[in-house]
Formats: structure tokens, sequence, C-alpha cells
């Protein structure tokens, strides 16, 4: 595991933060002698602040008259979650946003992949399971969203509240 994501792991909720663990532990198995191995995709992939979140779905917009516009000279959309209305499961601690990052034993980390239409199709395919280890621990990837997909995001959805309870 690469030291910053053990960081950024443990800022997570105590929940999602041992199922990630174990998810990377078994992703780091998987990926062993591939050249590639599980990587967060940077420095907010994991806990975010409302600022940061703000931050993120800022980019693609413009303030304009106290409105935001969509504005693609600003950047292309990365979010629909402003923070407020509209809250990331990253402002929770119950989500993670990773991918494959190739490595170069001479010159550190490589690139970063996840499931892009330009990225190889052997990264891709370890990609693929990587998500089915997500998948499988109960976590959601954002690949699925029909709406606006979210390849390199996935998600614990929170603990369903007990049933019953004092009578």
């Amino acid at each position: 595991m690469i030291p910053r994501d053990m960081v950024q792991l443990r800022t997570l909720d105590p929940a999602a933060r041992a199922s990630a663990l174990e998810i990377w532990a078994e992703c780091d198995a998987l990926l062993d002698g591939t050249g590639y191995c599980l990587s967060l995709a940077g420095p907010s992939s994991c806990l975010r602040t409302f600022e940061e979140q703000a931050a993120l779905w800022a980019i693609g917009r413009r303030l304009v008259d106290g409105q935001w516009m969509l504005d693609p000279a600003q950047g292309p959309i990365v979010t629909k979650c402003d923070g407020v209305r509209h809250k990331s499961r990253h402002q929770s601690g119950r989500a993670v946003d990773c991918g494959i990052r190739e490595v170069a034993p001479a010159l550190g980390m490589g690139r970063f992949w996840y499931d892009e239409p330009d990225s190889p199709s052997r990264a891709r395919g370890l990609f693929c399971q990587v998500v089915g280890a997500f998948v499988k621990h109960g976590w959601r990837w954002g690949g699925e969203w029909k709406s606006f997909p979210d390849r390199n995001h996935f998600e614990l959805p929170a603990p369903k509240p007990a049933k019953g309870g004092p009578a």
C-alpha cells in the first residue's frame, strides 16, 4: 500500500475504513506481479470537508450574477454534489476515489488508470477485478450510475437502521 493512501484511509468512517483495508489487502494480492497497485486518486479521495467538496463542485462552473452556470472553459464537471444541498458520501467518510497505478521501480509511481475508454485493455481488465472486490464487500461503484458515471468512485452505503427496538 502506498503510504499516503494509508494516511487518507485512516480518515474514513470506522466501518468503511475496516472494509477498505480488507479490500486493499485483497487487491494488493490480486495485483502482485502485474506492474500495477491499487491507489487513491488524489489528495481528497476519502473524507472531504465542505470546502473541499465545494471546490470540486465549482470545477466546470462559473458564478454569474449570483447564479452558478455551467462553463466548459473551467474544465469538465467532476461532481454533482455541492456539499450543502447534495452531500457527497465523501463528507461522511464512506467513499473512496481510487484506481490502479503503474509501478515503475526506477521511477516511482506511474500513470493512474481506472475504467476510462483510453485505458489500456490490461489496466481495464485489472480494474474490473478491483470493482469486483469492492462490490463483493458491499460497496457501490459509481461507474454503474446512469446519469453521471463516476468510474473511480466507490461508496459504502449507510447501515440500515435496526428494525424493532425497545417496546
